[in-house]
């Protein structure tokens, strides 16, 4: 039984990349109210704005009228990646920061945002997980996404964060299709 826990332990370990002996792979979570966070300037008939995420990480809120997105950190997301540009998207109030924790302190590298997609505002929503790279405090940018449908969606969005956002390069690497 011993060995068994011990392998599966460095299974586990090395599936989730190079974490050191002395810190762990978690999530964290925070739940806003968009519309009560400090409003910037708008553009382009988009309300902007900006509140607190994990640590101080900038969550920044795009509100149209069909559609409500996220970026993250002071520069947002430069890559203009969004996928879906012409179908309305509405981000949940719930974010999960996924990260390493050093010294008892969570420094995230993803957050993972659950959407509803409409390809028309008269048809029914699909739901996704989009999974963003965090650069520090500067910016993010979209890794992938993942089917909310599926029964294990959540787990599967932790992966595609664990494997791929932590070592994902904003700007040279390509988000990955909808898993």
């Amino acid at each position: 039984m011993r060995l068994q826990l011990t392998l599966a332990s460095l299974a586990c370990a090395l599936t989730l990349g190079a974490a050191r002996a002395d810190e762990i792979i978690d999530s964290s979570y925070t739940t806003h109210d968009y519309e009560k966070c400090r409003e910037g300037k708008p553009a382009d008939n988009v309300r902007k704005f900006r509140c607190e995420g994990h640590v101080g990480t900038l969550v920044n809120v795009s509100v149209a009228e069909d559609s409500t997105t996220l970026d993250f950190g002071f520069q947002g997301d430069k890559d203009d990646a969004w996928p879906f540009a012409s179908a309305h998207v509405f981000a949940s109030g719930t974010i999960e920061w996924r990260g390493r924790v050093r010294t008892g302190k969570m420094t995230p590298y993803a957050a993972i945002v659950r959407y509803e997609i409409r390809p028309a505002i008269s048809e029914p929503s699909r739901p996704a997980l989009y999974v963003y790279h965090i650069k520090g405090l500067q910016g993010s940018c979209i890794v992938g996404s993942i089917d909310a449908t599926h029964a294990d969606a959540n787990q599967r969005a932790r992966r595609l964060a664990d494997e791929v956002s932590a070592g994902f390069h904003c700007g040279t690497d390509k988000p990955r299709p909808m898993e």
